[in-house]
């Protein structure tokens, strides 16, 4: 369940990620038919917007394991991170962390997507590139 939130609020930007979600939803109905949110799911197929709202108002951090969830999303980041350039990169960041359950986006490692931007738009482009660094260090990612 935790790979599948992270690959809904990166389709839910257009991050390619959106058949990932849909194959990981798949996967995991298949595994659980009996599951209702993952029916409620798999009933917005195509409608990624309606699908994270529904994941956002109903699976909450209780409900899944946040470290494996903030391991997901780190390696996901990084993925990312490599493809762009920093600019880029930090811009979507805060859109991203818009989206993340509250004592994620709390979590002091992620707590760089919310003012990454700003770092880069005075030309500290290499305090915000260290700080990342530090967030993907600390899940092993470098």
């Amino acid at each position: 369940m935790e790979e599948l939130i992270v690959y809904g609020i990166f389709a839910d930007l257009n991050l390619k990620s959106e058949k990932l979600y849909q194959e990981k939803l798949d996967t995991l109905f298949l595994e659980n038919p009996d599951n209702n949110n993952l029916l409620e799911l798999e009933l917005l197929s195509g409608n990624i917007s309606e699908s994270r709202i529904y994941i956002t108002n109903h699976i909450n951090s209780n409900n899944i394991k946040i470290e494996l969830f903030k391991k997901n999303l780190a390696e996901y980041l990084k993925k990312l991170y490599l493809e762009m350039n920093i600019k880029t990169f930090s811009e979507i960041c805060y859109k991203i962390w818009l989206r993340l359950p509250e004592s994620v986006a709390d979590d002091e490692y992620f707590m760089i997507l919310n003012y990454a931007d700003d770092y880069v738009s005075i030309g500290f482009e290499n305090v915000a590139e260290k700080n990342f660094e530090n967030l993907f260090s600390h899940y092993e990612l470098i």
